[in-house]
């Protein structure tokens, strides 16, 4: 009888399971997380598998990604109540009141990936976090990566969430960046929305300006 592979086993256990954790696939399937993330990393590329949300660890430790296997793409009208929901809000509310809203969406936004996992712990350096960075904003679609500059880190999102709603809804970047400043804890300027780069692909483009 032919033996399943780690990534055929992987696959059977989210179904089993509907959702779980690299700590408890590593665990059951007796792997190490490393190997296991591997694992992972190329069924997400395939398109078979996709983060589901994180979960709370236990004490002060960073929340766990949970993983499940992909969905079909459903039809939905969530562009539409997007659009609705921010141009209802933003209607009612004054400037200042409306700027605090996003602030606190871009806050929400990193589900505490900001909060150390322990006070004895150092603080990890700007490539390390741009690391981190990266790897949350690729769970969010935003397809990420950073390359380094002259003047300074530059991180690339080669696909927009919102490019739907992003005409009507600018403000959109605002929350981006928030985001984006509140994991690397410095200062980001947009240098680029939706523009071409030299392959013709629509990226912005965000520049670390201190570390």
């Amino acid at each position: 009888m032919k033996l399943k592979t780690t990534r055929q086993q992987i696959l059977e256990l989210l179904a089993a399971k509907e959702i779980t954790s690299v700590e408890e696939i590593s665990r059951i399937l007796h792997l190490t997380p490393a190997n296991t993330r591997h694992h992972l990393g190329i069924l997400q590329g395939e398109g078979l598998v996709q983060v589901a949300g994180r979960r709370k660890a236990a004490g002060r430790g960073r929340p766990m990604r949970l993983f499940q296997l992909s969905q079909p793409r459903l039809e939905h009208n969530l562009d539409k109540l997007s659009h609705v929901l921010l141009a209802s809000l933003k209607s009612r509310l004054e400037p200042a009141a409306w700027q605090a809203v996003l602030h606190g969406i871009a806050d929400d936004l990193d589900d505490g990936y900001t909060k150390p996992a322990s006070e004895n712990v150092p603080k990890p350096n700007l490539t390390q976090r741009l690391a981190g960075c990266v790897e949350l904003l690729t769970e969010m679609h935003y397809r990420a990566r950073w390359e380094a500059r002259t003047g300074g880190p530059r991180l690339i999102l080669g696909h927009c969430p919102y490019w739907s709603i992003i005409v009507e809804h600018p403000e959109l970047c605002q929350v981006d960046q928030r985001l984006i400043q509140n994991i690397l804890g410095v200062a980001v300027e947009q240098t680029a929305k939706l523009e071409p780069n030299p392959q013709g692909l629509k990226v912005c483009v965000f520049r670390v300006k201190a570390t």
